[in-house]
């Protein structure tokens, strides 16, 4: 593969269109980019959708080494989900932690995963293992509840062929700033967190197949790990404590480049540069051709003039293919 055929399988974007368009024609025929993440802009109807899944395939495997797309959605339940009015109800997480049953967190991620798998989509963002006593995105702030919920849901998801996210590491529980718009930092020590907001995700490690989920990391900063950089382009967080500490092998994808809390402080050739480097194997940009083609030209720019060694990005595109052939059928 050439460099930059490489450096497309570490970006996952998103488009405007409920067809196939000219900006995603761009990003996959020119931009060999490796993945997709739909919005309800994408979606009308579970048919179009599994024609849009199908007719983005085509286009990617018509490439000289036929690579398989990640087709990537944010399918929470709750407030998160995309074509509510298509597809069966599905309670937010706090709704089945009030439950309290683990079989029907399961069932739940099972039924979810088995209509987003008709349409053609092989990735979940979720589940969210955020602790939170008001967030309804969360499943509440026992870690050990979290820990055996997110289970749950993993494997519901694997039942059907879908992969899950684990996120946001290492916890964004603590903020009530949203990172979509502003940056923010979790002020507690290392120890508080490894206790109670990085529990979930530890645990979920040592005892779950890493090929069954993605470990999505966030943008906001922990200054007791790193004082200057959001944990999504910290080589501390990524590599030393998810990667040595905790000894996740998986594939670590940022969450939104787009978004504020990191977009209007970096720019967005630095931004795909730096979460790279830091050791992000996926980079999620999903709005704008712009800032997608920045991103893709920030990282050949860095390999060239040497700030970034092509074994870096061999490292994770010989993960994300590994994935691909073993687990998108």
């Amino acid at each position: 593969m050439s460099l930059k055929e490489k450096i497309g399988q570490l970006v996952v974007v998103g488009f405007q269109s409920d067809a196939v368009d000219s900006h995603i024609q761009t990003m996959i025929n020119d931009y060999k980019v490796g993945g997709i993440i739909l919005y309800d802009r994408n979606m009308d109807t579970p048919q179009q959708v599994t024609k849009l899944t199908n007719d983005l395939q085509h286009l990617a495997k018509k490439s000289e080494h036929h690579i398989p797309l990640i087709v990537s959605i944010d399918q929470e339940g709750g407030q998160i989900v995309r074509m509510r009015d298509h597809v069966s109800p599905i309670p937010s997480q706090q709704e089945l932690a009030k439950q309290g049953s683990a079989k029907n967190v399961f069932d739940t991620a099972y039924r979810n995963a088995k209509e987003l798998k008709a349409m053609g989509i092989n990735v979940n963002y979720a589940p969210v293992m955020d602790l939170s006593s008001t967030d309804s995105r969360s499943f509440g702030e026992d870690p050990k509840q979290a820990k055996a919920f997110g289970e749950q849901a993993i494997a519901g998801f694997q039942k059907a062929g879908i992969t899950a996210t684990l996120k946001h590491f290492p916890g964004n529980g603590r903020s009530n700033i949203d990172p979509h718009l502003e940056t923010s930092s979790v002020q507690a020590n290392q120890l508080d967190l490894e206790n109670k907001d990085i529990y979930p995700f530890r645990k979920i490690i040592k005892e779950v197949n890493h090929q069954q989920f993605f470990m999505m990391v966030t943008h906001i900063k922990y200054p007791a790990y790193d004082k200057e950089n959001p944990a999504s382009i910290s080589p501390i967080i990524i590599q030393k404590l998810l990667r040595q500490k905790l000894g996740y092998k998986g594939i670590v994808i940022t969450d939104d480049l787009e978004m504020g809390a990191v977009s209007k402080y970096y720019s967005y050739p630095d931004l795909g540069y730096r979460a790279v480097d830091a050791g992000a194997d996926l980079l999620l940009v999903c709005h704008t051709l712009e800032s997608q083609k920045q991103v893709i030209n920030g990282i050949i720019d860095a390999v060239q003039s040497g700030k970034l060694t092509e074994d870096r990005i061999n490292q994770s595109v010989k993960r994300i293919l590994t994935f691909k052939l073993s687990m998108i059928k």
